[in-house]
């Protein structure tokens, strides 16, 4: 009969080491414009090499206005035209693999930390400008004696902007030109009721004759928001 023959051996468990983190995919600057509909971007995952199946501690920040699900690991800009936003912001996002350098001492351990950061641009919202009409300009002559007061009452003007821009105040411009070699003098205003421009007009007594006044009055919109 044949003995057995027993050949003892030793199975060793090493700790895995983690040599390396990549982010994939990696992830660039995200520009945001006021007023567009909520912009989601992100989408990411830390790879291990070797694959040690680490659980990281991962810490995120970013702005208020941002919110971050951690389960898809995105980003979204919630719809806004707030325009105090309008700013260059930063976005890191920081995780922290911790692993086992011993067999014997649990306590013994290594760490990486791997930090991503980059850029959310929030823009104005940029209105184009073949959509704007920047208003009917009215243009008119008026005769009154010499030594009265009267005023011109403009339209309001309006635009024809089809874009979700904020609205944008018109700016007005009036040019008061007469040939009685500066025998007026004029203000402007506007009523608060109906947005007309108003410009107030003053002859002077000293005017002889029958002169032409002749006021003309153009509005324009802004174009783009100036940032705060």
């Amino acid at each position: 009969m044949l003995n057995p023959i027993s050949y003892p051996f030793k199975v060793t468990v090493n700790p895995c080491l983690l040599l390396d983190v990549f982010l994939t995919p990696l992830l660039e600057n995200v520009s945001y414009q006021l007023k567009e509909p909520d912009q989601t971007f992100g989408g990411f995952t830390f790879e291990q090499s070797p694959a040690c199946n680490l659980i990281p501690v991962t810490t995120v920040s970013k702005p208020a206005f941002v919110n971050y699900d951690d389960t898809t690991k995105t980003f979204t800009v919630l719809q806004t035209s707030d325009e105090s936003l309008i700013n260059t912001y930063q976005i890191t996002i920081e995780s922290v693999y911790t692993w086992r350098t011993s067999l014997t001492d649990p306590l013994a351990t290594d760490s990486r930390t791997e930090t991503i950061t980059y850029e959310l641009d929030v823009h104005p919202c940029e209105i184009d400008p073949a959509s704007v009409v920047t208003g009917s300009a009215q243009k008119a002559s008026y005769k009154a004696q010499w030594g009265y007061f009267f005023s011109v009452v403009t339209t309001p003007f309006t635009s024809t902007d089809a874009t979700s821009c904020p609205a944008e105040p018109l700016v007005f411009e009036y040019t008061i030109t007469d040939d009685s070699a500066g025998l007026l003098t004029y203000s402007t205003r506007t009523d608060a009721v109906t947005g007309d421009l108003i410009i107030d007009i003053t002859t002077s007594a000293a005017g002889t004759g029958s002169d032409t006044i002749e006021v003309s009055v153009t509005g324009s919109r802004r174009l783009q928001p100036l940032a705060t």
